[in-house]
């Protein structure tokens, strides 16, 4: 059976995945949603709301990566230290 190591370097591991899966769905989102611009004024709105609300879903995304990539070398350098996580 397969089993997670015990440190949490799995969890930041996991924690990095979330976070880009996240950018890249704000993006794929970005692109379907947005696609080609509007020419209506109504659909202008909704393009823009479209639009913010993929880059704050990519930036979110981006920073949950960030923080499991840094939750990854902490847990790294307390392993390398004898500490565990």
């Amino acid at each position: 059976m397969f089993q997670l190591e015990p440190d949490g370097m799995a969890k930041m591991s996991v924690l990095a995945g979330i976070g880009l899966a996240m950018a890249i769905a704000g993006f794929v989102y970005g692109v379907v949603a947005v696609g080609v611009p509007a020419q209506d004024p109504a659909q202008a709105d909704a393009e823009r709301f479209n639009l913010a609300l993929s880059g704050w879903t990519m930036a979110i995304g981006g920073v949950v990566m960030l923080a499991g990539i840094v939750g990854m070398g902490v847990a790294a350098a307390r392993r390398a230290s004898g500490r565990g996580v």
